[in-house]
């Protein structure tokens, strides 16, 4: 019998914490506390003290659950004292401080992570756009396919070939000029896709290309002679003349297909310039010629070897962009000749002293001075 009592009173406990926990969940739980009797806890399960049994349910949250109750709930269940007793009543009032002073908190922390949350999302957004307009930018200076365009004028524009000059922030457009026609046209990015082929009617720069001066015949050579009157100068090697920008071979879809490797020379003093810090500078002239670069670390006569590999169209763009870079004065096409020496002074003969003899002079005729 006592093992049967016993369970029955735990299932009992069991029915009475989930009859309480379906009030809490209920939409005004503080009514149900203010009215509620004792008569009504002992039938939900809470015989044979349904008093004492509510009490430990607010105070001590027995069990492997614990109902949450709020400030209200304990402000209403301290003064219920028909209920409860004088000390019940002050250990329920006291409780209901602290789970005040904790929702407030909760609440304080709630707050504070909504600002955070939205603070992020401010950054991240403003991160974006970031992005966005530095992607915007880069496009500047790019060459590019119209597409997408429904207009009259724009359907005559189609798949052309046009040059980006400007973004303009406040229409969010982009102004472009096509390569054949030089028609403008204000676009926006949706309808431009960057074309990255060979285009033969872009006026590609100059290149800086160093010509040999061949001197005269009739000029006169600086020569080395020697205390015996012979020649000794040597004769100058002739200079390599730049060589030419060979025809790119250009295919059916317009794209470059030839290749080629060119050796150029850029002045030591100015070849960090090249590389950048971490090799930003090399990867951004690679990235925009398409050309491979290989910077030296020998010096010959004061400049460093450049090596340009590719296509036809990229080492020659990639050139361009070296001289942009550091000035065509810094670039040369052809090897630098080692700078010739002085000639070197020509000493007079060495005679030691025991060569010379002190020589008297003759004595004057009497005869002589007498006239």
């Amino acid at each position: 019998n006592a093992i049967a009592r016993k369970k029955e009173n735990k299932c009992d406990a069991k029915r009475f914490k989930a009859y309480v926990a379906t009030v809490l969940e209920s939409n005004d739980p503080s009514t149900w506390m203010k009215n509620v009797s004792k008569a009504e806890l002992c039938r939900n399960g809470g015989s044979p003290d349904p008093i004492n049994r509510l009490y430990q349910l607010f105070i001590e949250g027995k069990g492997k659950y614990t109902l949450l109750f709020d400030s209200e709930m304990y402000k209403v269940a301290a003064v219920r004292e028909d209920l409860f007793s004088t000390k019940q009543c002050k250990e329920l009032a006291t409780r209901g401080e602290e789970v005040c002073l904790r929702e407030k908190e909760e609440e304080e922390e709630a707050i504070a992570a909504e600002e955070r949350k939205k603070k992020e999302e401010e950054a991240q957004a403003k991160m974006l756009k970031d992005i966005e307009m530095r992607h915007k930018w880069g496009m500047v200076g790019q060459n590019v396919t119209i597409k997408g365009l429904t207009s009259a004028r724009g359907e005559a524009m189609n798949n052309k070939l046009a040059r980006v000059h400007n973004y303009m922030i406040e229409k969010d457009r982009f102004e472009v000029e096509l390569l054949r026609t030089k028609e403008k046209a204000l676009l926006k990015v949706d309808n431009m896709v960057v074309y990255y082929g060979y285009i033969p009617d872009v006026h590609v720069p100059e290149r800086h290309i160093i010509e040999t001066t061949i001197e005269s015949s009739t000029a006169p050579t600086p020569t080395t002679t020697s205390t015996n009157g012979v020649d000794k100068s040597k004769p100058r090697k002739a200079e390599k003349a730049p060589q030419a920008a060979p025809t790119p071979t250009v295919s059916s879809n317009g794209t470059d297909t030839s290749k080629m490797s060119k050796t150029i020379y850029v002045a030591a003093s100015h070849s960090k310039r090249l590389t950048g810090k971490k090799g930003r500078k090399k990867k951004d002239l690679v990235d925009r010629s398409g050309a491979g670069i290989s910077v030296k670390t020998t010096i010959v006569n004061k400049f460093v070897p450049v090596h340009l590999n590719g296509s036809a169209t990229a080492v020659w763009k990639a050139f361009a962009l070296i001289q942009e870079s550091i000035g065509p004065e810094n670039v040369s096409e052809v090897e630098p000749s080692a700078p010739s020496p002085a000639p070197a002074a020509v000493k007079p003969p060495f005679c030691p002293t025991s060569t010379f003899q002190t020589i008297s002079a003759p004595e004057a005729d009497s005869s002589i001075s007498k006239l």
